[in-house]
C-alpha cells in the first residue's frame, strides 16, 4: 500500500500545479479584483512602504505556442526578491491558487517524511535550532538591506558588517541550503523571494547609525523575525523545564520565557516593559514586539478582519472596542474603512492597551491618522483587561491574537469582564488560529457553529494538510513558552466562551488560511 500512497501524494502535486497554471495562463496580466466588500464598506489606504525599495520579482512573459494566452504570467520566482504589487505575485492569493499551493506543501512534505532515511528526518528536526540562529544573524546585521541592490560577495559583507569572513559565509550557506537566499557564485549571496521580505526598505546607513529597524513605516516582518529568532527561540529551550511534574504550567510567569531569561514571577511583558532608574535594556524588545504584531497581519488574507465580521451592519456611531489592540494596526484598517474622519455618524473606536504600548500606539496614529484621533472616531485608552471593562454596551469587543497570550484560566477572566460590561446586542470578535485536528474532526459541525469543518484535506493527506497549516502550530508552541498560552481548536475555544458566559455562533476563515474570526454572543 505504500506505494499506493506515494504515487497518490505525486498525483496531488502534480494536479495541484495544473491547477496553479491554469489560473496563470487564463489571467490578464494586471492585478487581480479584490474579494466583493461587504456593505457600506470604503476601501482603506495602503500604509505599508515597506516595499518601496526591494526590485521586483519578475512578471516576465513567457512565449508558449500551445498556450492559449501567449503573453501569459509566469509563478513568481524564488530567486528573485518579492514585490507583492506584481500581477504574478498578486495571483498567488487567487483562492484556486492558495488551495492549491497548500495541496502541494502538504503532499511535498509527507511525501519527503515517508521516502527519506528515519534518522535523517530526526536529524532535520533536532538539528534545526540552527537556521533560526542564522536567520537572526541575517537580520541582526541588517544582511538583507545590503543585499537590495543583489549579489555581493561575502568579503564586502563581511566589512560592512563586521562579523567574520568565513564564519560569515557559512552561515549564508546554511540559509541558501534552506532557500532562505541564493549563492549566485562561490561566495556571492543574494536575497531571494522569501528573504527580500526582511528588507525594511530603509537606508542601510541609517539603521547602522541608529541600531533601530523596527519603525512605524515598515511591514513588520524584520520585526517578526527578530523576536521569533531572539527571546522567543531562546525561551523554546526550556520547555521541558517548564512542563515536568512540579512546574507551573498554567503560570504565565513560570513559562519557559522566564527559565531562559531568569525572570521568574514576572510576565514577558512586565520584564520586557519594566521602569527602572537606569535604561531597560530589553525595552527594545517591547517596541520590537508590538510592531511585529503589525507584521503578522501576513497571516490573514489582505483585509480579511473586514470581511470576518459585518461591520456595515452595525448602527452609525456604534462603538468597537479594540481590546489589547496594540498600537492599533487592525483598527486603523477598520477606521480607515468605517470611520468618519469629521467625528460623524461612522463607527467609534477605542483601542485599550498598557500605558507603554499607548504611547507607541499615538505616535503611530499621529503619523498616519491623526484626522482620526482629532475628531474623536479613534480614541486610544490605557487599560488593563483583568479589571472591570470601563466600556459598557459596545457593539463588538474586538480581541485580536489577544487570548492566546493567556492560559485557560486567565483567558476566562478577559472574556468575564467583557461579558460583565455587554448587553444583549454586543458581538465577541476573537480573531486567532483555528487549530484544526490531524484526524477528522466533528465536532461543532452543522447548525451548532457555522463554518465549522471537518477536515481541510482527504486521505492520504492528513486532515489538518500537515506541513501546509505547520504555521499555526508553531505558533501554539511560540505561545506556550512565551506565556505559558496556547493556540486553540474550536472545541477548546467554544469551550472557553461559554465558561465566560459567551455562545460562539460562527467562524470565518479566509481560504487556506487557518486564521479565522469566530463571533460569539451573551448567554
Amino acid at each position: 500500500m505504500t506505494f499506493a500512497v506515494l504515487r497518490a501524494l505525486h498525483a496531488i502535486l502534480g494536479d495541484a500545479l495544473n491547477d496553479i497554471e491554469a489560473v496563470y495562463t487564463q489571467a490578464d496580466p494586471s492585478p487581480i479584483p479584490t474579494p466583493p466588500p461587504p456593505p457600506s464598506h470604503r476601501k482603506a489606504p495602503s500604509f505599508s512602504k515597506a516595499y518601496a525599495s526591494p526590485p521586483p520579482s519578475p512578471s516576465s512573459a513567457l512565449p508558449d505556442p500551445t498556450a492559449a494566452n501567449p503573453t501569459r504570467l509566469d509563478f513568481p520566482s524564488l530567486d528573485a526578491p518579492c514585490d507583492p504589487a506584481s500581477p504574478s505575485e498578486q495571483l498567488t492569493a487567487h483562492p484556486a491558487v492558495v488551495a492549491a499551493i497548500n495541496r502541494i506543501v502538504a503532499a511535498a512534505g509527507q511525501l519527503a517524511a515517508s521516502v527519506q532515511v528515519p534518522f535523517l528526518s530526526l536529524c532535520d528536526a533536532s538539528m534545526g535550532y540552527h537556521l533560526p540562529a542564522c536567520l537572526r544573524l541575517l537580520e541582526a546585521a541588517h544582511v538583507p538591506e545590503l543585499l537590495r541592490a543583489g549579489p555581493v560577495h561575502v568579503r564586502e559583507i563581511a566589512a560592512r558588517t563586521g562579523v567574520e569572513q568565513a564564519t560569515l559565509a557559512h552561515i549564508l550557506r546554511l540559509l541558501a541550503t534552506h532557500h532562505l537566499l541564493r549563492e549566485a557564485a562561490p561566495d556571492v549571496f543574494a536575497t531571494n523571494r522569501i528573504s527580500s521580505l526582511l528588507d525594511t526598505g530603509k537606508p542601510l546607513h541609517t539603521l547602522v547609525a541608529q541600531c533601530r529597524k523596527y519603525e512605524d513605516d515598515t511591514s513588520g516582518v524584520a520585526a517578526f523575525v527578530g523576536l521569533c529568532t531572539d527571546e522567543l527561540y531562546k525561551s523554546s529551550a526550556y520547555l521541558t523545564e517548564s512542563v515536568f511534574p512540579g512546574a507551573a504550567r498554567l503560570d504565565p510567569t513560570r513559562a519557559p520565557f522566564n527559565y531562559a531569561f531568569g525572570c521568574g514571577g514576572v510576565g514577558y511583558f512586565a520584564a520586557n516593559g519594566k521602569t527602572t532608574a537606569s535604561p531597560n535594556p530589553n525595552r527594545f524588545r517591547l517596541e520590537r514586539f508590538g510592531k511585529a504584531m503589525a507584521g503578522t497581519g501576513s497571516w490573514e488574507a489582505p483585509g480579511a478582519v473586514l470581511h470576518g465580521f459585518d461591520w456595515g451592519a452595525l448602527p452609525r456611531g456604534s462603538v468597537v472596542v479594540d481590546v489589547g489592540g496594540g498600537i492599533g494596526s487592525t483598527s486603523m484598517l477598520l477606521a480607515s474603512a468605517y470611520a468618519e474622519p469629521t467625528g460623524g455618524g461612522g463607527l467609534r473606536f477605542v483601542i485599550q492597551d498598557r500605558s507603554v504600548v499607548v504611547e507607541m500606539g499615538e505616535k503611530a496614529w499621529r503619523s498616519k491618522c491623526p484626522e482620526l484621533l482629532d475628531s474623536g472616531a479613534v480614541k486610544i485608552a490605557v487599560h488593563d483587561f483583568f479589571a472591570p471593562q470601563p466600556i459598557a454596551g459596545a457593539a463588538v469587543f474586538l480581541l485580536r491574537v489577544v487570548l492566546h497570550d493567556w492560559p485557560d484560566a486567565f483567558a476566562q477572566r478577559i472574556l468575564l469582564r467583557l461579558r460583565e460590561a455587554a448587553e444583549p446586542h454586543t458581538k465577541l470578535v476573537l480573531a486567532d488560529f483555528v487549530l484544526p485536528l490531524a484526524c477528522v474532526d466533528d465536532f461543532g459541525v452543522g447548525p451548532q457553529v457555522e463554518g465549522a469543518e471537518k477536515m481541510l484535506a482527504p486521505a492520504p493527506l492528513l486532515a489538518n494538510l500537515g506541513k501546509a497549516s505547520a504555521n499555526a502550530y508553531w505558533m501554539d508552541l511560540t505561545m506556550q513558552v512565551t506565556f505559558n498560552g496556547q493556540e486553540r481548536t474550536l472545541r477548546e475555544t467554544v469551550a472557553l466562551a461559554l465558561s465566560a458566559g459567551w455562545k460562539v455562533m460562527r467562524v470565518t476563515k479566509a481560504p487556506g488560511s487557518l486564521f479565522g474570526h469566530i463571533v460569539a454572543v451573551p448567554v
